[in-house]
């Protein structure tokens, strides 16, 4: 029994292990929203690094939300900057748990690309691990908190990396496109790539399933012993 217990669970722990070390390149389903409340989920219940989004803005005025896991805040990087973005021009935006402003830009800061990069190691990038929004739009879109305020800071040039307005309070509400210069076709499509990111923290429930699973199969064979012995 003890040998077969050790079994259980040196498999479990080898199964999450697997499912931890294997990169995340994540997909949109649909079209994610642009609220914290409809942002998509980048997890499937198991927490692994998560390398790069792939999605699609169907209009110029199209917002894209990911949940990510912050898990190494001093290495974290986003970037638009790659073939399959090409020459879309994007802006990303990080926010906090509770939708607050962390980072944001417009232009890479090597002024040779329309794509964006949120840089590591930036003194106003994340400071602690954790639950991050993440927001992809097309240049000039910005966001606004419940006072039609800007969330972010204007920069003095578009490959700045900006901060959080300090004027505005309070977290994500809105967006305002109005500034917004499309152009191109749609839908566009857009590859994010990051580092020190993962999928979503699962929840507890997913390791008491598994705890449950032990449980129940050991008094099986429990049972099945009290029956042999009867026989």
């Amino acid at each position: 029994m003890k040998s077969i217990l050790i079994s259980i669970f040196s498999g479990l722990t080898a199964l999450m292990l697997a499912h931890s070390a294997s990169a995340v390149i994540y997909t949109e389903v649909g079209d994610a929203g642009q609220s914290l409340g409809t942002a998509q989920n980048t997890g499937a219940g198991v927490v692994q690094p998560l390398t790069s989004i792939f999605g699609s803005l169907l209009t110029d005025t199209d917002i894209d939300i990911f949940a990510i896991n912050i898990s190494d805040f001093a290495s974290f990087s986003a970037t638009t900057v790659n073939t399959l973005t090409g020459n879309l021009d994007t802006a990303l935006f990080l926010f906090t748990s509770a939708g607050l402003p962390v980072y944001a830009n417009d232009d890479d800061a090597g002024g040779m690309s329309v794509g964006s990069t949120l840089p590591p190691g930036n003194p106003l990038g994340p400071q602690v691990n954790g639950l991050y929004y993440l927001a992809i739009s097309l240049s000039g879109a910005e966001p606004v908190n419940f006072a039609n305020q800007l969330l972010f800071a204007m920069g003095n040039t578009s490959t700045d990396v900006r901060g959080p307005n300090p004027i505005a309070t309070g977290g994500l509400s809105d967006w305002d496109t109005s500034l917004v210069f499309g152009g191109g076709q749609f839908p566009a499509g857009y590859q994010i790539d990051l580092t020190g990111a993962q999928t979503v923290v699962p929840e507890p429930s997913t390791y008491a399933l598994c705890g449950l699973g032990v449980v129940l199969l050991l008094l099986a064979m429990a049972k099945r012993r009290r029956a042999a012995a009867q026989i």
